[in-house]
């Protein structure tokens, strides 16, 4: 899959991201040990150094958005899970719901079966024209123009703004077999941030399934880094 982060986006502050790729995926109940990892995970306290991947994304939606009282999707899902415990979705949406809370981010997971090995992932801001279908709906919102988002093959698979919104088009579902992991990076974490966090995410896919040969999983990383080199 080709993975770019255009110069709009870069100038708001996305300094670089990561997008994984997992095929061969079996979706599923998750394994009862995961389930207990994960309310683990809610329970305990929250790992230290971890608001850095929380402070830049912030700064980026009030950039965006001329906001300055929001919850980003990272507070949301910790919020959600401290108060309420853990939800049991799934093996694969459970594996990076555990990672997102354990970071502190938002994750973006999206079915990219039915898509083209050679689409193209986009990160961006928003245009007037730019529209989305958001997760368990079928009607057309439009998207607030400058706002962060990421498109794939000219649709938008999620909005990361004054909404946090994913695209119905792109769910996880029962039929999934393939799915994109999309992390935001900015000026407040390095590479190996991201690709720490990826890691989190592949381990919870094999420790989380019941019915799937993960040694026959197909993982692929893409790093973008809109920065200069030294």
């Amino acid at each position: 899959m080709y993975f770019t982060v255009n110069e709009r986006a870069a100038e708001v502050g996305v300094t670089h991201a990561l997008l994984l790729i997992v095929r061969g995926l079996i979706v599923s109940p998750s394994r009862e040990e995961f389930k207990q990892k994960c309310k683990r995970t809610a329970m305990d306290p929250l790992p230290p150094n971890t608001e850095k991947f929380n402070g830049g994304i912030r700064e980026i939606i009030a950039a965006t958005t001329g906001k300055s009282e929001f919850q980003t999707a990272g507070e949301k899902l910790r919020r959600n899970f401290t108060e309420r415990g853990f939800r049991s979705i799934n093996n694969v949406i459970d594996s990076y719901n555990e990672a997102a809370f354990f970071y502190g981010l938002g994750i973006g997971g999206h079915d990219v079966s039915h898509v083209r090995k050679d689409a193209h992932l986009e990160v961006t801001l928003s245009t007037d024209e730019d529209t989305i279908i958001p997760l368990f709906d079928n009607r057309i919102k439009k998207v607030s123009p400058g706002e962060l988002i990421y498109k794939l093959e000219n649709r938008t698979a999620a909005w990361i703004g004054s909404k946090d919104v994913d695209s119905d088009e792109f769910r996880i579902g029962d039929e999934t077999n393939t799915c994109a992991f999309v992390l935001i990076g900015h000026s407040s974490v390095s590479a190996t941030d991201l690709y720490t966090v990826s890691a989190r995410i592949r381990r919870n896919l094999v420790e989380s399934a019941y019915d799937a040969d993960t040694a026959n999983y197909e993982t692929q990383e893409f790093y973008y880094n809109t920065r200069p080199l030294p």
